[in-house]
Parts: C-alpha cells; sequence; structure tokens
C-alpha cells in the first residue's frame, strides 16, 4: 500500500483540529482579580470599539438592552458616571444585547432620547458570552490595567454610587 501526499495531508490537517485546541490556554473566568476579556466590536456609529484602545483608564462597562426596564434605569446612572468621572480617566462603555439588523439603529435613537453621551455598541452575543453576564444589566469595574475590581449583576437601587465608591481607589 503506498501513502500518497494528500492522504498525509488530509491525516494531518484532521490531527490538526483535534490535537491543537487542546493546546490554548483557556481564558480566565470574568470574575473580579482576573484579567478582562479583550474585545473588539463597532460602535453604534460604525466605528470600532476595542477595549485595548482604553489602556491606562479605568473602565465603566455595562451590559444592557433597549427592552429591558432595570436597565432603562442603569443607563441614566451609567450617564451620571460617565460626566462626572469622564476627566478623570474613567470610560464607560456601554454593550447593548439589543439583536437584529436594526438594533444600532434602535440603540442610537433610545441614547438620543434618554441623553446617553457615553461609548455605546452592540454585541453579537460572544462579548456577553466571554463576560458571563447572564442577566442584564450587568456591570463591571476594571482598573487601569483591565483587571476586573467589581461586578454587579442586575439593578441595583444606587448603582451609580457605588460604583463611583468602588471606582474611587483606582483612579
Amino acid at each position: 500500500m503506498t501513502i500518497s501526499r494528500s492522504m498525509i495531508v488530509g491525516v494531518s490537517l484532521l490531527a490538526a483540529l483535534f490535537i491543537l485546541p487542546g493546546c490554548t490556554k483557556p481564558e480566565p473566568p470574568a470574575l473580579p482579580g482576573n484579567p478582562a476579556p479583550a474585545f473588539s466590536l463597532v460602535d453604534v456609529n460604525g466605528k470600532p470599539l476595542r477595549l485595548a484602545d482604553h489602556a491606562g483608564k479605568v473602565v465603566v462597562l455595562d451590559f444592557w438592552a433597549t427592552w429591558c426596564g432595570p436597565c432603562k434605569q442603569a443607563v441614566k446612572e451609567m450617564e451620571d458616571l460617565h460626566r462626572a468621572y469622564g476627566s478623570k480617566g474613567v470610560v464607560v462603555i456601554g454593550i447593548s444585547v439589543d439583536t437584529g439588523s436594526d438594533a444600532a439603529a434602535r440603540v442610537r435613537a433610545f441614547a438620543a432620547e434618554h441623553g446617553m453621551t457615553y461609548l455605546l455598541a452592540v454585541d453579537d452575543g460572544s462579548v456577553k458570552r466571554r463576560y458571563g453576564a447572564a442577566r442584564i444589566p450587568a456591570t463591571f469595574i476594571l482598573d487601569r490595567q483591565h483587571i476586573i475590581r467589581q461586578t454587579y449583576p442586575g439593578f441595583q437601587e444606587g448603582i451609580g454610587k457605588r460604583i463611583a465608591a468602588d471606582m474611587e481607589p483606582l483612579l
């Protein structure tokens, strides 16, 4: 039996499919003390939005949706944080989990209606999944090295004040 070059290539490709995935180091879970998962999205205006673009800044990352009642309360607090801390090296990024081909347009309209001026993007679900944001709103504070320092699952009354207090030592 002779072994053809195409058989060798085929077997090599199959082996790579099964071996290489086991060689990659799994990403640590998005928990306090761990590095924040990197992401690259397109903002609601069509511009690239990457976590890495905000190196050296404290980041408040908020997962939300236009249809989510508690999120509507939380976005006002995120806007207040953006206005109070934007000049102090803090970036607020709202990641909408709205779906559909018109999601960016809906988020833009919602933002205009609610006076939201911080960075906004629409997630395809991958960033929410990587952060383990099982329910929304879900907010994460990242320090200047983008280590997760605090998480806030769900809406909590006065969340903006709690985030501000937890963020102060990071400034």
